[in-house]
């Protein structure tokens, strides 16, 4: 006895175009969709005020996290002779760690914010940037300069990954 079946019954994802079977089901509870062009919830419908309410702060943050990466490097042959360090390079690595920490952050915050939204994850990094940022003017040796100036570019580029889609809005 031999099967008459179609390829396209057998495989139905890849039946022509009158068979086409949707990926992903309409009731998806992940699936964001915006109704229709009037719909309040889409950024592209708010109002100017509410659009620039929602830049600005970003915008600020950016730019005060992009600032302290940088304001150390006037003082830092001051903080050189106070903190006692031993060769250049280290003092040099006290600027540039902050960089190594806005690197590592945004691969790890991006996807934790898709699974548990999108305003925590950047008010908790502020707090993060915030303590160490603070912890590093008390830092006794070099090596806690360092290790607070990572940690403190860590929490600097939490919001870094949002601000580019934000925006685009």
């Amino acid at each position: 006895m031999t099967n008459n079946a179609s390829s396209s019954e057998k495989h139905p994802e890849t039946a022509g175009p009158g068979n086409i079977v949707p990926l992903i089901p309409p009731t998806d509870p992940n699936l964001v969709t915006l109704d229709g062009p009037d719909n309040p919830h889409n950024p592209k419908n708010w109002s100017a005020r509410k659009k620039w309410l929602a830049f600005v702060p970003m915008s600020m943050f950016n730019l005060l996290s992009s600032m302290s990466s940088a304001t150390v490097a006037p003082g830092l042959s001051a903080i050189g002779e106070d903190l006692g360090f031993p060769s250049n390079t280290l003092l040099i690595l006290s600027l540039s760690v902050f960089f190594l920490g806005t690197a590592i952050v945004p691969l790890f915050t991006a996807p934790v914010s898709e699974m548990i939204g999108r305003v925590p994850v950047p008010l908790t990094m502020n707090v993060v940037y915030i303590v160490f940022n603070t912890a590093c003017g008390a830092a006794k040796s070099p090596t806690q300069l360092i290790i607070f100036r990572f940690l403190a570019g860590l929490g600097a580029a939490g919001p870094y990954w949002r601000q580019y889609p934000h925006t685009a809005s």
